[in-house]
């Protein structure tokens, strides 16, 4: 798994409304992503095409979810399925082996959501005009540090799109305990985010894998007061993850979803 972002404020951290997960299978291996912001979402699409034009290169399991995907419409008041997301989420069967696009409209849902290990291929999608808060004010204090996200992904296969994930506690003052404030925790493989916007102060996406910034911009790139575990990548460093092959994704990885 990984998640391509740009940090524009070191308080209020930020997927660019863009952002892809970047993905292996270029038409050369060595192939890197473009420097220029500009050109990669060209880059990007020249290599993710849609699934039927993916014919033998996906993983079939992957090929078989997809081919009918179910559509859960989470509504506020009146023309969804469901008024909450967790209720969405907890008709999805245990187990399950085909796509489920749980499609939020607009508002603010005040929920912590989870998606369990056992409940594979759910794809969380707001409306890209008018995308969704999922907001929740849970912190380390009350939670512990691994559990206090708004949004928390366990299964394989998760997508997000264009959504708001933000953690509204208040931000560390230096003097509460356990003040940390998760507003994404990403624990399941093959997990792609697209578009989405994530607000938290502390700990704001908590996933595990190797932090490092390389070139950073905007108001939070400034690195002096980062954590000692914080590294600023080298050329030569930053190098592996700027190749479009570096997460096998041409296995696993589609377009943002259309409904």
């Amino acid at each position: 798994m990984a998640v391509s972002s740009k940090v524009q404020d070191s308080s209020r951290a930020q997927v660019a409304p863009k952002s892809k997960v970047l993905a292996h299978g270029t038409k050369s291996q060595s192939t890197q992503i473009p420097e220029e912001k500009s050109k990669v979402n060209d880059c990007f699409s020249s290599v993710i095409k849609p699934l039927n034009q993916r014919a033998g290169t996906l993983d079939p399991e992957l090929v078989e979810a997809e081919a009918e995907p179910k559509i859960i419409k989470v509504k506020q008041g009146d023309g969804g399925d469901f008024t909450t997301i967790m209720k969405a989420i907890k008709s999805v069967p245990a187990g399950n082996n085909k796509r489920i696009i749980i499609s939020i409209g607009p508002g603010s849902y005040q929920e912590k959501i989870t998606i369990p290990l056992d409940k594979p291929y759910v794809t969380l999608m707001g409306d890209p005009k008018n995308m969704p808060n999922l907001t929740f004010d849970a912190t380390a204090k009350d939670y512990g540090t691994v559990d206090n996200g708004t949004l928390t992904t366990l299964s394989n296969y998760f997508v997000g799109a264009y959504l708001n994930i933000i953690n509204n506690a208040p931000k560390p003052d230096g003097k509460r305990e356990g003040a940390q404030a998760v507003a994404l925790r990403v624990s399941g493989d093959r997990s792609a985010f697209y578009g989405c916007i994530i607000f938290g102060f502390q700990d704001t996406v908590r996933e595990t894998v190797y932090y490092g910034e390389y070139k950073c911009t905007g108001v939070g790139a400034s690195s002096s007061g980062r954590e000692p575990f914080t590294k600023q990548l080298t050329e030569k460093e930053a190098e592996p993850f700027l190749l479009l092959d570096y997460v096998a994704a041409t296995k696993w990885l589609l377009p943002p979803p259309i409904i």
